[in-house]
Parts: structure tokens; C-alpha cells; sequence
């Protein structure tokens, strides 16, 4: 478990080696952490307000974050703890491309694809934007062959979108928000996180899941169903055949992807859960809250 911010925890990630973690949260700061030991290796002042998530470049150089004063920020970790690079037109979510040149951003009710070396703390920059969204955006992930581009919110859609062209391949049809995305290591599926909190399901009925779609067809194959609140953060396991889904019952829950069952239930935060990374050897699994934590679990249970 992992200890220092002062705040929520909305966003964790892991760097490309896997030996770092960062975390953005309530407490207006980045902590980045050694993923073993659990060390605060690093403490980036974020000068705007919350951090809502981050991500590290595929080289590692750079750390994204995005924040809730609808802000992309672009750090260099190799100079210092100054960004060298702020767009004024994005929050909620942030990733990178494979490549590292690209980054999506969840604004408003658009995607945002801005191309990192085209965009300066010094200049108001639009990126290209994908619109169709008509709620908040709250998710957004890459293809690992950059082709395509997923996207989720509280519109209750997830879409999946051709990066080259912005065209739509399909629109996914959900009951509740939709709080994140991920694409399976073969990008022939995607796994979306939906659901609402108890609290708010208490005039109706609560419909928190995880869904698995093909790609590009967008035809349903799997839900999967357990979380007894909304659930804010999913990921697929390094070999596609095991799904990760974090939750407001403050539980991470593991899946079997074919049969739909739950494998294992990971207790330990005190509090809702609001983001979840996977290492990129898939040996971690990261999961952050409301508890103010970060915890780190073996991403390669066995056994229920």
C-alpha cells in the first residue's frame, strides 16, 4: 500500500518498464513510486487544481495529466518539475499512443488527439477533435496498433473511432455511465466499465458491469457481473484471457474473459476506487481511491 496523498487518488499508471508508478489525485500533486518497493521516488506540484489521471510516455520521458480544470499537462521528467507543454482544452482522461507521439484526451463531450510536438505551454492549442459524445467524456484508450481509438462517458456510449480519419466504427450502447475502457492485447476486443453508485441506484435498479465487445463489430461476448456499485476502472490481463475491473464497493475483482466468472475478489481499500493500471509485463496490477492509497497487487492470480 502506498502512502502520501492528502486526498482521493482518481488516477494511477505504470511506466513502460513497469518499475514506476504514478498517481494524480485531490491533493493537487503526481506522486511517482518505485512499483516493488513502494517508495515516493518523485512529487510533481500539479499548479491547476485535482489530477484526474496519468500516463507515461512509452519512453518513459514524459508523464500526462490530465486535470479537472479541463487541462492537458505535459511533464518532462528528465529536466525538470516544470511542464514543458499545456493544452487548455481537456481533463477526465489521458493516454498515449504506442508510438508516443500521440496522446487522446476525454474533454468536455470530444475526444481530443493532440500530436506532442505541435503544442506548447505558450500557445492555445485545439488538437484534432473526435465529436459524436453528447455528456462528459470520461475514458480513453488506444489500440496497441494506434489504429483505433476507444472512448466512454456519461452519455452511456462507449465509441470506437478510426484514428487516421475520426470516422466512428461503432457505438456501444450501455444502461449507466461509462467510466473506462481498455482494449485487449490483440485490440480484437474492448472491456468497458459501467454502472452507477449506490446511492444514486437507490430510486432504480443498480446495473454495475463490466462488458467485453468484439472489435470492430461491436457485438457483445461476455458480462460480467459482481460489483455491487458502479465500476470505475478496467484492464485486460497481458495475455487477453483475464479481465480486471476496480469498483466504488471499493473491490478489485479478477475474471475469467471466456466463461464470464469471477476468479478473485482483491479487498483492501477503505473506500471507492477510482482508477486501475496494468503492468506492461502484466506481473502488477495497480488500483487506486478515495482512501487516499495507492495498492499494488500480483497481477497474475491463479486461484479464486
Amino acid at each position: 500500500m502506498l502512502h502520501g496523498h492528502q486526498g482521493p487518488v482518481y488516477g494511477v499508471g505504470f511506466s513502460s518498464d513497469g518499475r514506476q508508478v504514478a498517481s494524480g489525485g485531490g491533493d493537487l500533486k503526481v506522486r511517482i513510486w518505485d512499483a516493488k518497493t513502494g517508495d515516493q521516488i518523485r512529487v510533481i506540484q500539479s499548479f491547476l487544481t485535482w489530477v484526474m489521471d496519468v500516463a507515461f510516455s512509452p519512453d518513459g520521458r514524459y508523464l500526462a495529466e490530465a486535470n479537472a480544470d479541463y487541462a492537458l499537462v505535459l511533464w518532462d521528467l528528465e529536466t525538470d518539475d516544470h511542464p514543458s507543454k499545456v493544452s487548455c482544452a481537456h481533463n477526465r482522461a489521458v493516454a498515449f499512443s504506442s508510438c508516443g507521439r500521440y496522446l487522446a484526451s476525454a474533454s468536455s463531450n470530444a475526444v481530443v488527439v493532440v500530436d506532442r510536438d505541435e503544442f506548447s505551454a505558450d500557445q492555445y492549442y485545439r488538437g484534432k477533435r473526435l465529436e459524436g459524445h453528447t455528456d462528459q467524456l470520461m475514458a480513453v484508450a488506444f489500440s496497441p496498433d494506434d489504429r483505433l481509438i476507444a472512448s466512454g462517458g456519461k452519455d452511456r456510449t462507449a465509441r470506437v473511432w478510426e484514428q487516421a480519419t475520426g470516422d466512428v466504427l461503432c457505438i456501444l450502447e450501455h444502461e449507466e455511465p461509462v467510466w473506462d475502457v481498455a482494449f485487449a492485447p490483440d485490440g480484437a476486443a474492448l472491456a468497458t466499465a459501467s454502472g452507477s453508485s449506490a446511492v444514486f441506484s437507490r430510486a432504480h435498479k443498480l446495473r454495475s458491469e463490466v462488458t467485453v465487445w468484439s472489435i470492430p463489430g461491436g457485438n457483445r461476448m461476455a458480462t460480467l457481473k459482481g460489483h455491487t456499485s458502479g465500476v470505475t476502472g478496467v484492464a485486460f490481463s497481458r495475455d487477453g484471457e483475464r479481465v480486471f475491473s476496480a469498483s466504488q464497493d471499493g473491490t478489485v475483482k479478477v475474471w475469467d474473459r471466456t466463461s464470464g466468472q469471477e476468479i478473485l475478489t482483491l479487498r483492501g481499500h477503505f473506500s471507492a476506487c477510482h482508477g486501475l493500471a496494468i503492468s506492461p509485463d502484466g506481473h502488477l496490477l495497480a488500483s487506486c481511491g478515495l482512501d487516499r492509497t495507492v495498492r499494488v497487487w500480483d497481477g497474475r492470480p491463479q486461484a479464486k
